[in-house]
């Protein structure tokens, strides 16, 4: 029965991205439909989209071909960076540094090492000139003018914390002259065909820039927008063989919530904890967990009836504070965007995949990465997830593959991750077997985009399936790095990324990590210009092993935590016992 369900619905999606489409407000239909729509709510959706959903769903997969094409032909290109972060206002308002993630897409200048590839940088603030020359430096002079030339920054000198593209639409003269650079970089007229939109995510305002500008856009399509849904999710990896924990989608009252917690600790005695999250939460935020120790303390036996139960459930929920927030503030998201129902999966570690869908539907496996999470927060990552256990490599590739095929065949272009947790299940003959459990995916760039891109495109790199790691073009070398979003360096409060870079260029030791695309290896930093503000940098360790990406990442800590003293008085850092640290690090 599911395998019919899903060659079904399968096949409704393909058909509207191949067969049957009409222009909008075309007389002609594929169907006779009683009701149609303009959205996916649910997967059994996709038979039931209007003529113009239909249109606008196959419109953003043609964007994506044609431009690709074109590029591939060598025919001048335009790539428009526009990171702004359209997050949920709320969770926007929890980011002290928000404007400074304007700037991680900074890798997106290195598309311009093709030269069919022109580039346009919007921001609020200026990009510090340190920055881009730190990322360009490490390439041959000749090469990085060359780069540079294809290359237009616009920085809109507006501090304001709201989106960057309502900064955008607000103002119809920075539309005009972003239309001026672009064309003045293409050397013809944008269009869709040879100008691209690339946005963190895709939401409306995106949409309403890109068709304001007579462009197109890399990502989700507004028909799938709830594919990016917690709900959604659970639906499509229904539809794969991949693990997944025991869900309940599109719940929308605070009873259901309740019973449906019930329901998991009253089936499965060993479960402990059962999770709830809104459909559109992120970065940790709308997830609300029960553990059934904390019930038992609140009075909950099994001979009390289900609506004392209930009750129970609820107090739980009602007294509660999870990142930053109350049950009440949570719970009128949850009514209006629903939620999912989950039991807890007790877990070692949560390893990430990155792939991205191109336009004719094709998935390239990107990238995997074993996050680091601290009070539920993501702070860094290392490159691959399991350098050193092959078995499980192969299988969060596998599952990350399978699960991408299908939201492939659904319509979705452009970046795409998910979540796993890694699990232990005691055999009956003795001994663990170590597997994974899917989580949930973001349609849309993460924190562990812009260290793979920007190393990846400095060592025209590819992935080994051998070691599930990339292979250094250059020298030949796999490449394993460790990296950081946010070192915090208070004693850099004040100081510009000039400032940084000029300490940095007085130690020796920064001599020796930093960056060299010869032999594949060093430090490179990022969001540089958070520094003066916030006192924190981002940064990547890379290198030829695990071990020696971790010494490198270390010592650079190291590194910045002399700056300290530094600023009062200059020396050279050594290590521990009075040796060179990356001495220390080779042997």
């Amino acid at each position: 029965m599911k395998a019919e369900k899903i060659k079904a619905l399968l096949s409704a999606a393909a058909a509207l991205l191949i067969l049957g489409f009409t222009e909008p407000g075309h007389a002609s239909e594929c169907r006779s439909l009683v009701r149609s729509v303009d959205q996916v709510e649910r997967l059994s959706d996709f038979p039931l989209l209007s003529p113009q959903a239909q249109w606008r769903l196959r419109g953003s997969s043609a964007a994506l071909s044609r431009w690709e094409q074109r590029r591939q032909s060598g025919r001048p290109v335009l790539v428009i960076s526009v990171n702004s972060f359209n997050l949920d206002k709320k969770e926007v308002a929890t980011i002290d540094n928000y404007l400074h993630y304007e700037q991680r897409a900074l890798w997106n200048i290195l598309r311009a090492r093709d030269r069919a590839v022109r580039v346009l940088y919007v921001s609020s603030d200026p990009v510090p000139s340190a920055a881009i020359d730190h990322l360009l430096s490490t390439l041959p002079a000749a090469e990085a003018q060359a780069v540079r030339s294809r290359l237009e920054f616009v920085a809109l000198g507006d501090r304001r914390r709201i989106y960057l593209t309502d900064k955008l639409l607000e103002n119809p003269a920075w539309l005009s002259r972003l239309r001026a650079q672009g064309e003045a970089l293409l050397g013809e007229p944008m269009t869709s065909e040879n100008s691209l939109l690339f946005p963190y995510n895709v939401t409306p305002e995106v949409v309403a820039l890109a068709e304001r500008m007579g462009v197109g856009f890399v990502g989700l399509s507004p028909v799938l927008t709830n594919l990016n849904t917690k709900s959604l999710n659970h639906e499509v990896f229904s539809l794969t063989s991949v693990p997944q924990p025991e869900t309940v989608a599109h719940v929308t009252s605070e009873r259901s919530i309740a019973e449906r917690v019930l329901d998991f600790f009253e089936r499965n005695q060993l479960l402990q904890r059962v999770f709830t999250k809104t459909n559109k939460g992120t970065s940790g935020q709308g997830i609300f967990d029960v553990s059934r120790e904390e019930l038992i303390a609140l009075g909950y036996r099994e001979s009390l009836n289900k609506p004392e139960k209930i009750r129970l459930i609820l107090k739980a929920l009602r007294q509660k504070r999870q990142n930053g927030e109350t049950w009440d503030e949570v719970l009128p998201r949850t009514q209006a965007d629903g939620a999912v129902v989950q039991e807890g999966i007790p877990h070692t570690r949560g390893p990430s995949a990155q792939l991205f869908i191109h336009g004719d539907g094709r998935v390239q496996l990107l990238s995997t990465h074993q996050q680091r999470i601290v009070d539920k927060a993501y702070v860094g990552s290392s490159y691959p997830a399991y350098p050193q256990d092959l078995v499980l490599q192969r299988k969060l590739e596998s599952y990350a593959h399978q699960v991408a095929q299908v939201f492939a065949r659904l319509g979705v272009r452009g970046r795409l991750a998910f979540d796993f947790f890694e699990v232990e299940k005691t055999l009956p003959q003795g001994g663990v077997l170590r597997d994974l459990v899917i989580g949930e995916a973001n349609i849309r760039e993460g924190g562990t985009t812009h260290a793979w891109e920007t190393l990846q495109r400095l060592l025209d790199a590819t992935h080994d399936p051998l070691t599930g790691a990339m292979r250094s073009g250059i020298t030949g070398e796999p490449v394993f790095y460790v990296m950081t979003d946010g070192f915090k360096a208070p004693w850099l409060k004040g100081r510009s990324s000039e400032q940084v870079f000029s300490l940095l260029k007085d130690s020796p030791l920064w001599a020796q990590l930093s960056f060299r695309r010869s032999t594949g290896e060093g430090v490179l930093l990022h969001m540089t210009e958070a520094i003066g503000e916030f006192g924190s940098v981002g940064y990547v360790a890379a290198a030829t092993t695990p071990e020696r990406a971790q010494a490198l990442f270390d010592q650079m800590e190291f590194l910045l935590r002399s700056l300290k003293s530094s600023t009062e008085t200059t020396h050279q850092p050594r290590g521990p016992a009075g040796t060179n640290l990356l001495e220390s690090a080779q042997n």
